[in-house]
Formats: structure tokens, C-alpha cells, sequence
């Protein structure tokens, strides 16, 4: 495994969001690869899946996103939204109330996201855990997804201990800013 420093842009300050010294590191699991990467005026995102899948038919998801302009939307605001937009893709779906977390001096917020049956893939559900964490000038997004077949509410698609496991990687990773004593890189400290 390896640290990917990651979405560190300097821009011009006329037409795009100020450059910010703050940096992204998270743990890319051995054997997955960047499935693709998407980068517009408000967001730049990166997902990785395991190498033997696709991007189009993916059933294990890591995404990494830095939104850019995300005014005074907190972490667990993000997340509500999200939570929210989640009835325009799935049939059937519940989402956990964020609960806060801590990300290197940073105020962030965990969700588990239940879509048993997605609205574009027939006979698909998907499970994801959302970390959000809202950084000085941005808020980043990360979450580790599985579609699978379709399941009932109140039933597990996925065994707890694998879902802990997940979890105890989101909350590794690292948002730092390399002029802040209070948000120290790796290496720093």
C-alpha cells in the first residue's frame, strides 16, 4: 500500500476557487486502481476500484472528492444533502443520521447509505460509508461503495465486521495543511 497525496491544485484566484496548502492523503488498497477521474470549476474526483473490474459494472468503490466552492456547507450538512439526493436514484433506500467526527483537527462526519434497489440497474442495490470532512477552503468527500443484488430493508447485504473494517480505513485517511500546526501532514508531526 501507498499514500496518494492528491487534489492539491493552484488555480488562478479571477475565475476558480484560491489555491489552498491543504493536501489529501488516504491509503489506496493493494490491487485497486483509479477507475477514473473527473475535474470541473466545482469539484475534482477520483475513483478507484480493484484491478479485475470496470469502472461501468463496478461492484467495490473507493471515491475521492474535493469540492471546491462549498460555501458554508458543514460536513453533516453535505452528507443531509446527500442522504437527500438519494431518492432520485434509488427505489428503496435509508441513510444513518452523520454522526461527527474527527479528521486531524478537522470537523467531519460519518454515513451509511442502504440503497436496496437502484433506479438505473435493475435487480442492483448499493451500500456505501460516507466520510465528509470540511477543511478550511474545501470539503472533501470519500466513501467506499458495493453494489450488489438487491436486498431487503432489515436485512444485512454485507456482514457487520467487513462494514467496521471499511470504516476503520475511511477513518485513516489524512486532510492536512502544510502551513497549520493545528492539521499537520504526515511526517510533520
Amino acid at each position: 500500500m501507498f499514500l496518494l497525496a492528491a487534489l492539491l491544485i493552484a488555480q488562478a484566484p479571477a475565475q476558480r476557487p484560491p489555491p489552498t496548502s491543504e493536501k489529501v492523503f488516504i491509503t489506496q488498497p493493494q490491487g485497486w486502481i483509479v477507475g477514473d477521474k473527473r475535474k470541473t470549476k466545482r469539484e475534482t474526483r477520483t475513483r478507484f476500484i480493484p484491478g479485475n473490474q470496470a469502472i461501468a459494472t463496478w461492484r467495490d468503490l473507493i471515491s475521492v472528492t474535493t469540492h471546491k466552492r462549498p460555501g458554508s456547507l458543514s460536513a453533516a450538512g453535505h452528507l443531509e444533502k446527500m442522504a437527500a439526493r438519494m431518492t432520485k436514484t434509488c427505489r428503496d433506500g435509508q441513510a444513518t443520521k452523520p454522526e461527527l467526527v474527527s479528521i486531524n483537527g478537522y470537523t467531519g462526519a460519518m454515513m451509511v447509505s442502504e440503497c436496496h434497489a437502484l433506479r438505473k440497474v435493475a435487480g442492483t442495490g448499493e451500500l456505501l460509508i460516507v466520510l465528509s470532512v470540511r477543511g478550511k477552503s474545501r470539503l472533501y468527500t470519500f466513501s467506499r461503495g458495493w453494489r450488489m443484488p438487491t436486498w431487503k430493508r432489515g436485512t444485512a447485504p454485507m456482514p457487520p465486521a467487513e462494514v467496521e473494517r471499511w470504516t476503520r480505513w475511511l477513518l485513516q485517511t489524512v486532510v492536512c495543511d502544510s502551513t497549520n500546526p493545528l492539521h499537520p501532514c504526515p511526517g510533520e508531526r
